[in-house]
Protein backbone atom coordinates (compact mmCIF):
# COMPACT_ATOMS: atom_id res chain seq x y z
CA UNK A 1 0.00 0.00 0.00
CA UNK A 2 1.12 3.41 -0.72
CA UNK A 3 -0.07 6.50 0.69
CA UNK A 4 0.54 10.25 0.64
CA UNK A 5 -0.85 13.39 1.96
CA UNK A 6 -0.28 17.36 1.81
CA UNK A 7 -0.86 19.94 4.38
CA UNK A 8 -0.90 23.91 5.12
CA UNK A 9 -1.71 24.81 8.36
CA UNK A 10 -2.13 28.67 9.92
CA UNK A 11 -1.49 29.25 13.27
CA UNK A 12 -3.08 31.97 15.63
CA UNK A 13 -2.52 32.87 19.09
CA UNK A 14 0.46 30.42 19.55
CA UNK A 15 1.38 30.59 23.52
CA UNK A 16 4.01 32.89 24.49
CA UNK A 17 5.49 33.75 28.00
CA UNK A 18 5.48 37.60 28.23
CA UNK A 19 7.15 39.36 31.81
CA UNK A 20 4.19 40.98 33.90
CA UNK A 21 3.43 42.44 37.04
CA UNK A 22 3.03 39.97 39.80
CA UNK A 23 0.16 38.29 40.05
CA UNK A 24 -0.69 39.17 36.07
CA UNK A 25 -0.74 36.35 33.75
CA UNK A 26 2.67 35.80 32.36
CA UNK A 27 1.35 33.85 29.08
CA UNK A 28 -0.81 34.94 26.77
CA UNK A 29 -1.81 33.73 23.29
CA UNK A 30 -0.13 36.28 20.93
CA UNK A 31 2.07 34.80 17.93
CA UNK A 32 1.03 32.71 14.61
CA UNK A 33 2.66 30.89 12.53
CA UNK A 34 2.63 28.70 9.46
CA UNK A 35 3.56 24.74 8.97
CA UNK A 36 3.00 23.21 5.43
CA UNK A 37 4.27 19.69 4.23
CA UNK A 38 4.45 16.94 2.45
CA UNK A 39 3.89 12.89 4.53
CA UNK A 40 4.27 9.55 2.50
CA UNK A 41 4.41 6.12 3.06
CA UNK A 42 5.25 2.47 1.65
CA UNK A 43 4.24 -0.99 2.92
CA UNK A 44 5.32 -4.07 1.12
CA UNK A 45 4.23 -7.35 2.62
CA UNK A 46 6.39 -9.59 1.15
CA UNK A 47 6.69 -13.84 0.48
CA UNK A 48 7.54 -15.95 4.00
CA UNK A 49 6.39 -13.40 6.57
CA UNK A 50 8.70 -10.59 5.14
CA UNK A 51 7.56 -6.91 5.72
CA UNK A 52 8.54 -3.64 4.55
CA UNK A 53 7.62 0.22 5.24
CA UNK A 54 9.09 3.15 5.27
CA UNK A 55 7.44 6.57 6.23
CA UNK A 56 8.89 10.34 5.18
CA UNK A 57 7.82 14.04 6.45
CA UNK A 58 8.67 17.03 5.04
CA UNK A 59 7.88 20.10 7.15
CA UNK A 60 8.39 24.06 6.42
CA UNK A 61 7.47 25.94 9.11
CA UNK A 62 7.89 29.74 9.55
CA UNK A 63 6.71 32.01 12.36
CA UNK A 64 4.57 34.91 10.52
CA UNK A 65 4.14 37.29 13.75
CA UNK A 66 6.41 37.06 16.75
CA UNK A 67 3.72 38.21 19.44
CA UNK A 68 5.21 40.71 22.25
CA UNK A 69 8.85 40.30 21.03
CA UNK A 70 10.55 39.03 18.04
CA UNK A 71 14.18 39.82 18.24
CA UNK A 72 17.08 37.59 17.82
CA UNK A 73 16.90 34.78 20.28
CA UNK A 74 13.52 34.81 21.07
CA UNK A 75 11.12 31.75 20.47
CA UNK A 76 9.07 33.24 17.60
CA UNK A 77 11.60 35.45 15.08
CA UNK A 78 9.65 36.32 11.95
CA UNK A 79 10.76 34.71 9.21
CA UNK A 80 12.11 31.53 11.02
CA UNK A 81 11.52 28.22 11.75
CA UNK A 82 9.55 27.38 14.81
CA UNK A 83 11.87 25.24 17.83
CA UNK A 84 11.83 21.66 17.44
CA UNK A 85 10.62 20.84 14.55
CA UNK A 86 13.02 18.82 11.86
CA UNK A 87 11.88 19.68 8.30
CA UNK A 88 13.08 16.07 7.08
CA UNK A 89 12.09 13.33 8.72
CA UNK A 90 12.51 9.53 7.49
CA UNK A 91 11.36 5.85 9.22
CA UNK A 92 12.53 2.79 7.37
CA UNK A 93 11.36 -0.85 8.92
CA UNK A 94 11.52 -4.34 8.00
CA UNK A 95 9.47 -7.36 10.33
CA UNK A 96 9.49 -10.92 9.75
CA UNK A 97 7.23 -13.75 11.02
CA UNK A 98 9.62 -17.04 12.53
CA UNK A 99 8.51 -20.85 12.54
CA UNK A 100 4.61 -19.00 12.78
CA UNK A 101 5.40 -18.36 16.82
CA UNK A 102 7.46 -15.46 16.69
CA UNK A 103 7.82 -11.67 14.85
CA UNK A 104 11.16 -9.47 14.52
CA UNK A 105 11.11 -6.13 13.77
CA UNK A 106 13.84 -3.82 13.16
CA UNK A 107 13.32 0.00 12.33
CA UNK A 108 15.92 2.66 11.29
CA UNK A 109 14.42 6.44 12.65
CA UNK A 110 16.35 9.58 11.10
CA UNK A 111 15.38 13.03 12.57
CA UNK A 112 16.58 16.22 10.67
CA UNK A 113 18.60 19.29 12.24
CA UNK A 114 16.27 21.54 13.83
CA UNK A 115 15.98 25.12 15.64
CA UNK A 116 16.23 25.44 19.50
CA UNK A 117 17.16 27.80 21.89
CA UNK A 118 20.25 27.83 24.60
CA UNK A 119 20.33 29.34 27.06
CA UNK A 120 24.01 30.64 28.67
CA UNK A 121 24.75 33.68 30.67
CA UNK A 122 21.40 34.40 30.85
CA UNK A 123 20.38 35.06 27.34
CA UNK A 124 19.24 33.17 24.90
CA UNK A 125 20.18 32.71 21.37
CA UNK A 126 19.01 30.36 18.38
CA UNK A 127 21.13 27.09 17.99
CA UNK A 128 20.75 24.19 14.93
CA UNK A 129 20.76 20.77 16.65
CA UNK A 130 22.56 18.18 14.26
CA UNK A 131 20.48 15.47 12.64
CA UNK A 132 20.29 11.87 13.85
CA UNK A 133 19.59 8.82 14.15
CA UNK A 134 18.35 5.56 15.98
CA UNK A 135 17.63 2.05 15.47
CA UNK A 136 14.62 0.22 17.05
CA UNK A 137 14.31 -3.43 17.94
CA UNK A 138 11.73 -5.82 18.87
CA UNK A 139 10.32 -9.54 18.63
CA UNK A 140 6.92 -11.01 20.24
CA UNK A 141 7.19 -14.65 20.99
CA UNK A 142 3.60 -16.80 21.06
CA UNK A 143 3.94 -18.42 24.15
CA UNK A 144 0.77 -20.24 23.95
CA UNK A 145 -1.22 -19.97 21.03
CA UNK A 146 -4.96 -19.23 21.32
CA UNK A 147 -7.42 -22.15 20.66
CA UNK A 148 -10.91 -23.40 21.56
CA UNK A 149 -11.14 -22.19 25.09
CA UNK A 150 -7.05 -21.25 25.74
CA UNK A 151 -6.27 -17.70 26.24
CA UNK A 152 -3.15 -16.48 24.07
CA UNK A 153 -0.19 -15.61 25.86
CA UNK A 154 2.64 -13.58 24.24
CA UNK A 155 6.21 -12.68 25.46
CA UNK A 156 7.59 -9.47 24.32
CA UNK A 157 11.15 -7.68 24.07
CA UNK A 158 11.66 -4.22 22.84
CA UNK A 159 15.39 -2.47 22.47
CA UNK A 160 15.11 1.06 21.59
CA UNK A 161 18.30 3.33 20.21
CA UNK A 162 19.76 -0.29 19.78
CA UNK A 163 23.49 1.51 19.66
CA UNK A 164 23.20 4.08 22.53
CA UNK A 165 23.38 7.00 19.96
CA UNK A 166 24.04 9.89 21.71
CA UNK A 167 22.13 13.11 20.58
CA UNK A 168 19.73 15.82 21.91
CA UNK A 169 15.74 16.66 21.55
CA UNK A 170 16.33 19.45 23.13
CA UNK A 171 18.97 21.82 23.41
CA UNK A 172 21.60 20.78 26.84
CA UNK A 173 19.39 18.00 27.32
CA UNK A 174 20.58 14.42 26.23
CA UNK A 175 18.00 11.86 24.57
CA UNK A 176 16.94 8.77 26.02
CA UNK A 177 19.95 6.17 25.61
CA UNK A 178 19.61 2.32 24.77
CA UNK A 179 16.32 1.37 26.79
CA UNK A 180 14.96 -2.35 27.31
CA UNK A 181 11.38 -3.62 27.86
CA UNK A 182 10.14 -7.01 28.32
CA UNK A 183 7.32 -8.32 29.24
CA UNK A 184 3.97 -11.05 29.13
CA UNK A 185 0.64 -9.95 26.99
CA UNK A 186 -2.17 -12.36 27.74
CA UNK A 187 -5.42 -11.97 25.93
CA UNK A 188 -8.76 -13.54 26.72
Amino acid sequence: SLWAGYFDQRFRDLVQYVFADPGEPTYQNLPEATARGLEGGVRLKLANGLGLSGHYSYVDTETVDPGAGGEPGSVFEVGKPLLRRPAHTVRVGGVIRLANRATATLTFNRVGSRDDLTFEDFSSRRVRLPAYTTVDASAVLDILAPSAGRRQLHGTLKVENVFDHAYETVAGFPGRGRAIFAGLRLRF
